[in-house]
């Protein structure tokens, strides 16, 4: 961890981004070019043959150069002294890290009742329409502006996204609202800060259960055509999702290629029944959350779809909220999903007392 009082202090082994990249060795200029030498500034003394994140020159938090071309520096993930942390430890099903400019394959744009498909090894989608999924939010941190992870508007005043994609601390993290490029500024965009977050009370980051967040934004929305809020299903801790159903997932999560897209992607993945989900993880799920994926693999929610919803077919409802998975899109390991329905009296509680 790192002294938020004097990240400057910092003297630790983190090499990794907030969005999961690997640090650039300090002493290298490739892929990043720079002037953060120690022997060009010997003030700069504990930047040298290594790749460790450091806050040089009066920085608020460890970062780095990373290696990835298209990211020149971002702040490192390391939590500040005291900070619990609330980003996933494993693969998880919608996290931050890179994804592909184009589709890696064409579904049918009209609603399937099953998903059928033999692409195999890839995360496959395809380009829903500008304004099609209008509460689809993508969070990134601030200032930096990387992106963190998905989220959904669920009105006016909310953001509902998973545990694991933000720390309790609103100013680091911004909304892109009516946003469809993600490396690029749409008309219809809009960027709005936080004022608190709520992340449930009994998240556990180590085992991922309870894995749901609501981030109260700065200021109330104005809807349009391009920001609109999801439909929620009345609560319901049993399990009301039939084994097989089609379900929409979405967000810019990780590709094949391994970047993050640079249009909004999405694609169909159907239910698993939680009995044939624990069989498949050997571990024991209940009616806290749905597991969707496509048994020979090959679709799936990705790194940087975290915090995202499942949706229905329709788009319009949301089911779940993006978790965790077994790597991404692998063979027999569906997608873990926060069921909605099952903390929605949460989530009604916690808007309607704050």
């Amino acid at each position: 961890c790192y002294d938020a009082t004097n990240a400057s202090a910092y003297r630790g082994s983190a090499s990794i981004t907030l969005s999961g990249f690997a640090c650039q060795n300090w002493d290298a200029n490739t892929p990043n070019i720079h002037t953060f030498h120690s022997y060009r500034n010997p003030s700069l003394a504990e930047l040298g043959h290594h790749n460790f994140c450091r806050a040089p020159l009066g920085d608020t938090m460890p970062w780095c150069f990373t290696t990835n071309p298209a990211y020149r520096w971002e702040y490192c993930d390391v939590d500040p002294c005291g900070d619990q942390p609330t980003t996933a430890v494993m693969s998880t099903t919608m996290q931050p890290t890179p994804v592909p400019t184009t589709a890696s394959t064409s579904l049918s744009t009209n609603v399937p009742s099953t998903v059928s498909t033999t692409v195999q090894s890839t995360v496959p989608s395809t380009v829903p329409s500008t304004g099609s999924l209008p509460w689809i939010v993508a969070l990134r941190r601030y200032p930096s502006f990387s992106f963190s992870c998905g989220g959904s508007v669920i009105d006016k005043n909310w953001i509902l996204t998973a545990a694991h994609c933000v720390r309790n601390i609103p100013g680091n993290y911004r909304a892109i609202l009516g946003n469809y490029l993600n490396y690029e500024i749409d008309d219809e965009e809009k960027v709005v800060g936080f004022s608190r977050f709520f992340i449930h009370e009994e998240y556990d980051s180590t085992l991922l259960i309870n894995d749901i967040a609501l981030l109260k934004l700065s200021e109330p929305l104005v809807f349009n055509d391009f920001i609109k809020p999801v439909c929620l299903p009345d609560y319901n801790p049993g399990v009301p999702y039939v084994d097989g159903e089609a379900v929409l997932i979405s967000g810019w999560g990780t590709l094949k290629s391994g970047s993050l897209p640079n249009i909004l992607q999405q694609a169909y993945v159907n239910i698993v029944s939680l009995t044939e989900c624990s069989r498949r993880y050997g571990q024991q799920f209940s009616s806290d959350v749905m597991c969707a994926g496509v048994q020979q693999g090959g679709i799936d929610t990705c790194q940087g779809d975290s915090g995202g919803p499942l949706l229905d077919p329709n788009g319009n409802v949301q089911l779940g909220v993006v978790s965790w998975g077994r790597g991404c899109a692998r063979a027999q390991y569906p997608g873990i999903y926060t069921s909605v329905s099952y903390f929605r009296n949460w989530i009604d509680n916690i808007r309607n007392n704050n």
